[in-house]
């Protein structure tokens, strides 16, 4: 069963969904560190971001922006 292409394809994409939450998390910590707790319109924003490579570039500029605001508008 595990050479199955239906499940490398399931497992494949739980490990992607895995890492985003882990960066999301990431991020969310990084930002409340440096920005105060989030409102809830930016924690639902957040929470919207499933690409990878958003979440990678949000967590880059963290220490680029002063909010946020300034964070999520780019």
């Amino acid at each position: 069963m595990r050479q199955s292409a239906t499940y490398q394809k399931i497992f494949a994409d739980g490990r992607a969904e895995g890492r985003a939450e882990g960066e999301r998390q990431a991020l969310m910590l990084l930002g409340r560190k440096r920005f105060g707790e989030p409102d809830a319109a930016t924690i639902a924003a957040l929470e919207k971001v499933t690409s990878r490579e958003r979440l990678e570039a949000l967590l880059l500029r963290v220490t680029e922006v002063e909010s946020w605001e300034e964070l999520l508008a780019a």
